[in-house]
């Protein structure tokens, strides 16, 4: 199964104010930041062309990676559309708070799928409390 529910783990290096088409502008502080998405078309070929640095901006993630660079990705493998999972367990887990309204949430309900963490997330910690869940993610 190529299907599945990932969250990259991104350092943003600069502050930086970045522009996602209708979204606007957002201001992005120094530090770490989970970004949760879903590819039921295809997980392995999706985070593939994020980890490469030469491609269309498409998805409001394309625009962010721009200023930052992926540090890690976690990734579980489903059917199912979790990204809105990761992000309320991960915003919980870390005291992470949503800095850019809409972003990555075009489509469900969430204020958003781009994370902003007080301090680095810790994959063993992420993991463990998925486990609880029933989900067993796992490192790129």
């Amino acid at each position: 199964m190529d299907r599945g529910t990932y969250a990259l783990l991104i350092k943003v290096r600069n502050e930086a104010t970045l522009t996602v088409g209708k979204l606007g502008e957002f201001q992005l502080p120094l530090g770490y930041y989970l970004y949760c998405g879903s590819a039921l078309g295809g997980l392995e070929a999706r985070i593939k062309r994020h980890l490469r640095p030469d491609k269309r901006l498409h998805w409001h993630i394309d625009y962010l990676l721009q200023y930052a660079e992926i540090v890690d990705v976690w990734y579980l493998r489903n059917d199912r559309r979790l990204e809105c999972v990761l992000c309320r367990e991960a915003r919980e887990l870390f005291g992470a708070s949503d800095i850019a309204a809409g972003f990555g949430s075009s489509d469900c309900r969430c204020t958003s799928h781009l994370l902003h963490c007080k301090s680095k997330p810790s994959f063993a910690t992420f993991r463990r409390k998925l486990l609880k869940r029933g989900l067993m993610l796992v490192r790129w």
